[in-house]
């Protein structure tokens, strides 16, 4: 397990988000408040359930079809990364951030994944790092391909950068998409995907999302407005990756959890965002890190699962998480603490963040 990451220090400075709901982080984050679904069929599935009904799936507006997630990754990225940057844009010219010295970490998915050969996935990288890495600016582009904790992973790299003062200012991409038919025929054998004719099951998502990361006595320094703070995060996995014949034990996620908690007030956690996306093993592991973790929060802490209005939005859910989370702060309905974010792996991979309100620490 890795230690906790002391995080006080380290601050998010702007946001932005693209997904089924809305096109920037205020759009997206009001309507998953207002309880408003990006649920429709999808046509592009190739397959017809009952009479004539058709896959359910959260898809982006404008239609980006069904291509392969990296085909779609820049687009889905481009608008929430200008938005973020222009949050924490420094007010005087002569406070620009050295380019060698940030870097773009962007959590994605499994290199391996379905549907994306293996020379897909190294010409994204590749042209990640001449896009964003040449002609953004970036010092440095690094793509975590870890699933649904890739989020947490990115953000622990950008906060070690931080603190060790290799970086100034971090900026951490998360995107995914399932929209893609050769994926979703593969998670429907699995029996893995909602469809009209099953009782549990992920509906298929896609999404991006962004948290600009910097020190805290920087911002304070050009004064700067804080959005929040990073409180804690760990890091943990399970040592086997998904295997539905296998009792899930939950251990790797119970101790990133209470890995995140030794080092804030538990009884200031008062919402939690967890990657459940209607999948039962999903659902099993975190009823036991509940009964195991969770007994110093508030009685009234509330469960968060943004799944049930954006699907299954993968790699990019723990920054969905963490741009919902900074928004709930804003608008001063994520309570008077902080916010415990999770996420899980299908490769074993677990992580566990707090997130505090800008006032705090």
């Amino acid at each position: 397990m890795a230690p906790p990451a002391k995080s006080q220090s380290v601050v998010v400075t702007g946001i932005g988000m693209r997904c089924p709901v809305g096109n920037d982080a205020v759009q997206s984050a009001a309507s998953v408040r207002a309880g408003i679904s990006g649920f429709a069929p999808w046509p592009y599935f190739g397959v017809t359930f009952g009479e004539d009904e058709s896959l359910v799936a959260a898809a982006t507006e404008p239609d980006l079809r069904d291509a392969p997630w990296t085909e779609k990754a820049f687009e889905l990225i481009e608008a929430p990364l200008a938005e973020a940057l222009a949050g924490c844009a420094r007010p005087r010219a002569s406070e620009p951030v050295d380019p060698k010295r940030a870097a773009l970490f962007v959590a994605a998915p499994y290199a391996k994944r379905l549907g994306v050969a293996e020379e897909a996935f190294k010409a994204f990288v590749d042209d990640a790092r001449e896009q964003w890495q040449a002609a953004a600016g970036f010092g440095a582009v690094e793509i975590v391909a870890a699933d649904h904790a890739a989020g947490l992973v990115a953000m622990a790299r950008a906060v070690e950068a931080l603190q060790k003062r290799e970086r100034d200012l971090c900026v951490v991409a998360g995107v995914d998409s399932l929209l893609e038919p050769t994926f979703l025929h593969d998670l429907w054998a699995e029996r893995r995907l909602k469809t009209p004719d099953s009782g549990s099951g992920l509906v298929p998502g896609e999404a991006a999302a962004v948290v600009v990361l910097e020190r805290a006595d920087d911002v304070a320094r050009r004064q700067a407005p804080v959005l929040a703070r990073v409180g804690s995060l760990v890091l943990d996995r399970e040592p086997t990756g998904l295997r539905p014949a296998e009792a899930l034990r939950a251990e790797g996620l119970s101790r990133a959890v209470h890995g995140a908690l030794a080092t804030v007030d538990p009884q200031t956690i008062h919402r939690i965002i967890v990657d459940l996306t209607g999948e039962r093993w999903r659902f099993l592991e975190w009823g036991l890190v509940e009964t195991r973790c969770l007994g110093k929060l508030p009685l009234q802490w509330q469960l968060w699962h943004p799944a049930e209005y954006l699907g299954d939005v993968g790699a990019a859910s723990a920054v969905v998480g963490a741009v919902l989370a900074t928004r709930a702060f804003a608008r001063r309905y994520g309570g008077p603490g902080g916010i415990l974010i999770c996420a899980s792996s299908t490769g074993g991979e677990r992580g566990a963040m707090t997130l505090l309100g800008p006032l705090a620490g």
